[in-house]
């Protein structure tokens, strides 16, 4: 027994349309994106343009041309297949904070690939000489602090400007936001070929300066 898939049969139906109307226009045969690529789309169901790049075969030209067409397919089969549900204030409130972390399932979320370090919005903690030491900060509830033990003049700017850019937001928004990211899960889905390397948990801290010492404090 095979199950129909209705959104698929959508999609295949827009892209069926969208190589008619190029071709009435130019006479010219167009592919516009793969079976493999549709199907994709159909089982990921990106909700954001950027999530596009994380099927395969797509490029910045159909993001361009065509994404915007087959998001709205996508929002409108959501829509109709929507059920009911009581949901209470405080989940209401959870949800709504994480929506835009829970739908971005692509490589441009930080909460799942961790890719390239920016000197503005953060820094690896293995650089620092006492590193050994961060495990049994985050662990034991007995150490408050943890001394940033640099091993140079370069890893000093750097958090240096992470210590500009923390307090630069604070400023501006009101808001805190820094936190140690471990431990990290590294792997990939084998099946969506989709690579993983995200943080498990995220622990509050703040950084406080004394002159060139900087020191991470525990955020309750």
């Amino acid at each position: 027994m095979m199950h129909k898939n209705k959104l698929l049969e959508q999609l295949i139906d827009l892209r069926t349309e969208l190589r008619l109307t190029h071709f009435n226009k130019t006479g010219e045969q167009i592919i516009i994106l793969s079976d493999a690529a549709l199907f994709e789309v159909a089982q990921k169901r990106p909700l954001k343009q950027n999530e596009f790049n994380a099927i395969s075969g797509l490029d910045e030209d159909f993001n361009k041309k065509y994404a915007q067409k087959f998001l709205s397919i996508i929002k409108s089969f959501n829509q109709s297949n929507l059920k009911s549900v009581k949901v209470s204030k405080q989940a209401s409130k959870v949800l709504h904070h994480y929506k835009d972390r829970l739908t971005n399932m692509s490589k441009t979320n930080s909460n799942l690939y961790m890719g390239q370090i920016y000197q503005n919005h953060s820094f690896d903690l293995t650089l620092i000489e006492n590193n050994l030491e961060l495990k049994d900060y985050l662990t034991n509830n007995r150490i408050k602090n943890l001394k940033l033990n640099y091993r140079s003049d370069a890893d000093e700017r750097h958090i240096t400007k992470l210590y500009r850019e923390v307090n630069k937001t604070q400023i501006e928004t009101g808001s805190y936001n820094l936190y140690i990211a471990y431990p990290y899960v590294e792997g990939i889905f084998s099946k969506d070929k989709f690579p993983i390397k995200a943080p498990l948990l995220y622990f509050p801290v703040k950084i406080e300066r004394t002159l060139r010492t900087f020191t991470l404090k525990k955020d309750s």
